[in-house]
């Protein structure tokens, strides 16, 4: 990373790099990553934003932040991650606090498949009407010998078996069972991340502090549930306070695979968890069946027990992979955020 070693763009290097830096004399082998996917993990990074390309903000950055294990315990409901969470930032220049940068406005997206849980509001299945067992044919009578007549009857008789045997077979066909209505939660950004703490966040001893602020809202989508349903809201965000509880086990620095100052480095392992999260209650939720929805939401909050007041809910974001790459400004053309978008394209 080309780096202007005066101000306060020395944060960088005397702080997080310098350690990165150290850490790549003793493993090489990491610094030598060159690959095609090499910035795939930053395929959001705001380049072209004002402030990533203000020479006045002496560094620009963008951030990746892969949770690959979690759970979120949300008043009485408590749900395990099932795939990955990709939360993606970029920052610019310092806030006033050590160890705090700028978040570009509008540059913090959160990617991640929707957390499942079973619908109670969802509309029982109609139950399949039992199959109407056969009619056996009625026997004729025949005017006959006796013996012909006897004949005849044992023909009949297997004749009636037949059909029975039939018969059963047919209640044997069961209809397959509908899968299980869920009601499918998308966490969602409700602004930029806030109060993002590098040091807290790169630290390599837990519980330093808070590392960052999310505000989320939940979009709750299912059946009879409408398309507004939420937990939290623009107004009454969930406000993740994320407290690092365990450091990474590992670090990444890497150069760019084509030439260009620009260093990769992260940590891989690392653990957060905000243990005082405050809930609101849901919102809107039900059919629209009148100018005002929110048929169902008194029902969903006692069901899951909200608004939890602080502390009666938590998010783990387990097995972080942090990363990040940034450019200086040193009066050569391409710089910052221009110099960004470059290395990317070369590394398509």
């Amino acid at each position: 990373m080309r780096l202007r070693r005066q101000g306060k763009s020395v944060f960088w290097s005397a702080s997080l790099l310098a350690a990165c830096l150290a850490i790549s004399l003793v493993a090489p082998s990491l610094a030598g990553a060159e690959s095609s996917s090499f910035y795939s993990s930053f395929s959001k990074c705001p380049t072209g934003a004002p402030e990533m390309n203000d020479p006045a903000t002496e560094e620009a950055a963008c951030f990746s932040n892969i949770v690959r294990r979690g759970v979120a315990k949300v008043g009485n409901l408590a749900v395990p991650f099932t795939s990955p969470m990709h939360l993606q930032f970029a920052v610019a220049g310092l806030e006033g606090e050590e160890g705090v940068v700028k978040v570009v406005p509008g540059s913090t997206s959160l990617d991640a498949a929707p957390l499942l849980i079973p619908n109670l509001f969802a509309t029982p299945p109609a139950q399949p009407k039992p199959p109407v067992p056969p009619v056996p044919p009625k026997q004729k009578t025949h005017h006959k010998k006796k013996h012909h007549k006897k004949k005849h009857h044992k023909k009949n008789h297997k004749h009636r078996k037949g059909q029975g045997s039939k018969g059963k077979s047919g209640h044997r066909l069961l209809a397959s069972a509908q899968a299980e209505p869920m009601i499918a939660i998308t966490m969602e950004p409700v602004g930029d991340l806030r109060n993002f703490n590098l040091l807290v966040a790169a630290s390599e001893t837990a519980g330093s502090g808070t590392a960052f602020e999310l505000p989320v809202r939940m979009h709750l989508e299912g059946e009879n549930l409408g398309p507004n349903c939420y937990i939290g809201s623009l107004s009454d965000p969930i406000v993740i306070a994320a407290q690092q509880v365990y450091p990474g086990s590992s670090l990444i620095f890497g150069h760019d695979p084509n030439g260009f100052p620009i260093q990769l480095i992260g940590s891989a392992g690392s653990k957060f968890v905000d243990p005082t999260l405050a809930v609101p209650g849901a919102t809107h939720c039900g059919p629209p069946i009148s100018a005002t929805s929110g048929l169902f939401d008194a029902k969903l909050n006692g069901l899951a027990g909200l608004p939890a007041p602080a502390g009666a809910s938590a998010i783990v974001l387990g097995d972080n992979l942090l990363e990040f790459v940034g450019a200086g400004y040193d009066g050569t053309a391409p710089d910052g955020g221009a110099e960004l978008q470059a290395a990317f394209d070369a590394a398509k």
